[in-house]
């Protein structure tokens, strides 16, 4: 039968998914020389005579290569060529160790991740003859291959990895040297199979951040424990040698360079029309669930161009064209990558306008000049044109080639503009002032400065004529704006007053007028005697002195009065005398 070689495209590290699954007979397994009684060890092996893909060491009494399972046990019948390893005590008392077979073909980290897969059979109910393995060893390995074996009781210089252990039980166990101790990692009962049945036994070796994993272990496809085993930095990772040991039967030992045990794939519709949104369903397939597996979308083209989410909704194309769709699926050991194209078709732009008025015993039409598509509008008429009496809401949709588009709008009642500007009005210089021409129902605004908003800023003398378009009228309004400044603040007092108490000429206070747009921003108004003493003061133009400091009656006699004051432009001073009579 032979070597058989199956190669995936498509792995993401650079390298092609390659598969080898072996026949164990002697087309495919060279037997290495048995050792003698006396050495106990085997003649070193010459990778360099080796013309056959496997190197067997058959150190147990009973093997045998390429027979008949049903030869060795009744109950594994139905496979016509095994190896058999032998599970039978040999005659010096010593028992039938796991046959191992290895490759002349050596490995690397570029092959990494790698899968090795097995079926074994074991008919013995005593631990120690119904064992079997996969491991892998360094390259230079000369004798007994095995990584966890005695040949006559004495130890091999022997280094490697093992993985696996019985049909019920699995363990993975690093042995180092013959004089360093094995660690055993990994000790686990499971019982996913038993002796007397044909099991698969698999696993994947793999490397992360420079230190060596064993993953995936399996039997039938069950995890026989989840987590991956960190086996730390393994000096011969850059040439190494895999194999497996049976004790009993074994057929179809299968390596897998570059495996791929996350599979990269989705669902999606492969054409869509323009202004689509879409799902994806993620079709990732994972082979270890217990490891996180991570996804990394980009949509060309669409509205949102990168997502993380396992299976992305409402993903939206509004240009037409053809775009990749691109996920990448990985775990922390390996990345898978799938791209599909999809393929975005333009449509008819649908476009009802902008909403509008209907005015009181009249009709409108709303028509559609589109080629080639199927109306129906919300009334259900499937003509490509509605004649409309009456307000309301009215939608259309039009289909053709499974692409579809809809619109709307709003046919409401006319009103009857109610438009006015107000009364003409008088603004200071250097001030501003808001025509609001906006009315409701108006739909557009014209003034006579050729400004075209419903509200605009003045700030200069003129009339101001605006013409306001409805749904059903024209109407026009105006307004006389006056810009003024200010003329000047004038003060007058008088030169006496009699504060006697007749109500006459009581109170001393300035008389000031100006016109609207004379603002005073500060006032003081204050009275001495003539030998400069303050009598009285106020900054409240309403407030006037009454002839008295601190509730007396001053003496007749003339003071001094003086008014400070600051309007918008300026800052003045006036001052006086008055008379006081009594």
């Amino acid at each position: 039968m032979g070597v058989f070689l199956v190669i995936a495209i498509g792995y993401t590290s650079g390298y092609a998914q390659t598969s080898k699954v072996y026949s164990l007979d002697l087309s495919t397994v060279a037997l290495n020389e048995e050792p003698t009684p006396q050495s106990g060890q085997y003649a070193p092996t010459d990778y360099s005579t080796v013309t056959k893909a496997l190197v067997a060491e058959p150190f147990a009494d009973n093997y045998a290569v390429g027979v008949p399972a049903g030869s060795i046990h009744f109950g594994a019948s139905g496979v016509d060529s095994v190896f058999y390893g032998g599970d039978l005590p040999t005659q010096t008392g010593f028992g039938a160790s796991a046959v191992p077979i290895y490759t002349k073909e050596t490995f690397d980290k570029t092959n990494l991740p790698i899968q090795l897969t097995c079926m074994f059979y074991s008919d013995q109910d005593i631990p120690a003859y119904n064992e079997a393995y996969l491991f892998f060893i360094p390259a230079d390995y000369k004798h007994f291959g095995s990584p966890t074996y005695y040949v006559n009781n004495q130890a091999s210089q022997k280094e490697g990895i093992n993985i696996g252990g019985r049909p019920y039980q699995s363990w993975v166990q690093d042995t180092r040297s013959a004089t360093d101790p094995s660690r055993v990692l990994v000790d686990v009962t499971h019982n996913i199979a038993q002796n007397g049945d044909w099991y698969e036994l698999s696993c994947v070796i793999d490397m992360f951040n420079g230190d060596t994993y064993v993953r995936n272990v399996t039997i039938d496809g069950k995890p026989t424990f989840t987590s991956a085993i960190s086996l730390g930095t393994l000096p011969y990772m850059d040439s190494f040698r895999v194999g497996f040991a049976a004790d009993d039967l074994a057929y179809g030992f299968r390596i897998t360079s570059n495996y791929r045990d996350v599979i990269a794939d989705f669902n999606m519709a492969d054409t869509i029309c323009v202004g689509t949104c879409i799902d994806f369903e993620n079709k990732t397939i994972t082979e270890n669930a217990a490891i996180p597996t991570l996804y990394n979308w980009t949509f060309e083209g669409a509205e949102i161009t990168q997502s993380s989410i396992k299976s992305p909704t409402d993903i939206c194309y509004n240009v037409r064209g053809k775009y990749r769709v691109t996920l990448v699926s990985s775990n922390q050991f390996v990345q898978d990558t799938t791209t599909k194209w999809l393929y975005v078709k333009s449509f008819e732009t649908l476009d009802l306008g902008k909403d509008r008025p209907l005015c009181d015993g009249d009709s409108l039409v709303l028509s559609l000049d589109i080629d080639n598509v199927a109306f129906t509008w919300s009334n259900g008429s499937s003509d490509s044109f509605l004649t409309i009496n009456k307000p309301g809401v009215y939608a259309v949709k039009i289909e053709r080639g499974g692409c579809s588009a809809t619109d709307s709008i709003e046919i409401f009642r006319g009103n009857n503009l109610n438009l006015d500007l107000g009364s003409d009005t008088l603004i200071c210089d250097g001030s501003t002032f808001s025509l609001d021409a906006s009315v409701t129902g108006g739909i557009s605004y014209l003034w006579n400065n050729s400004d075209k908003n419903a509200r605009i800023p003045v700030n200069e003398s003129g009339t101001y004529v605006v013409e306001v378009v409805g749904g059903c009228e024209t109407i026009r309004d105006s307004i006389h704006v006056q810009v003024e400044g200010c003329d000047g603040i004038k003060i007058w007092l008088p030169n006496a007053f009699s504060p006697n108490s007749d109500n006459l000429n009581e109170i001393f206070k300035p008389i000031i007028t100006s016109n609207v747009c004379c603002q005073i921003k500060s006032y003081r108004f204050r009275i001495y005697n003539l030998w400069g003493e303050l009598l009285f003061e106020t900054d409240e133009r309403t407030d006037g002195w009454n002839g008295k400091i601190l509730d007396t009656n001053v003496q007749q006699d003339i003071y001094i009065w003086m008014i400070e004051f600051k309007d918008v432009y300026m800052s003045k001073q006036y001052k006086g005398e008055v008379h006081v009579f009594r």
